[in-house]
């Protein structure tokens, strides 16, 4: 296989080589493991730049997967990143589903963080209440895809992903709201 950067550099040039490198996967080798594909499309043997360039004195391919695989999910444009979601659900990939989930809401943490603070204060305090706060996520998840399993389904993985980074990042927080 040929280094997949260099041979189809025009069909990314829109978006990240990562979100690329999936649709390009799904569609052409679906039945081959991701990481075995990337190992095979972009040999970490060859030098490349940030922009993929081959003979560069840039990073090898195994820096650029592991830099686009990293938190530099969170950098990428909303769209991409749900394309990415909608990548990683088709294969069937829910480690990589979570992680753009987490990714998505690092993104809209960065650009509306007083809003997220409030809205997920209150979603906490909903949280707490009995039997019915177990169960927000997956109510507001089927009412706002009730018709859409794979859409209902990355709406559950956003709003589990909203409640984690809240908890994680405001335990004090967090556990007063639900009491």
């Amino acid at each position: 296989m040929a280094d997949l950067r260099t041979i189809h550099k025009e069909s990314y040039s829109d978006m990240p080589f990562e979100v690329f490198a999936q649709k390009f996967h799904a569609k052409n080798y679906a039945d081959m493991p991701f990481d075995q594909f990337m190992a095979r499309a972009v040999p970490p043997e060859q030098k490349l730049d940030i922009n993929g360039v081959l003979g560069s004195d840039g990073v090898s391919g195994d820096t650029i997967r592991a830099a686009n695989a990293g938190d530099t999910r969170a950098t990428m444009r909303p769209a991409d990143i749900e394309a990415g979601y909608k990548v990683a659900q088709e294969r069937g990939d829910k480690p990589e589903q979570r992680a753009m989930a987490e990714a998505f809401v690092a993104r809209e943490r960065g650009d509306s963080p007083k809003m997220m603070a409030v809205g997920d204060t209150l979603r906490a305090m909903a949280r707490g209440v009995p039997f019915v706060g177990e169960y927000l996520d997956e109510a507001n998840a089927a009412t706002s895809h009730p018709f859409d399993p794979k859409a209902r389904e990355m709406r559950l993985d956003y709003e589990r992903a909203r409640d984690r980074t809240f908890d994680a990042q405001n335990p004090g927080a967090s556990l007063a709201a639900k009491a």
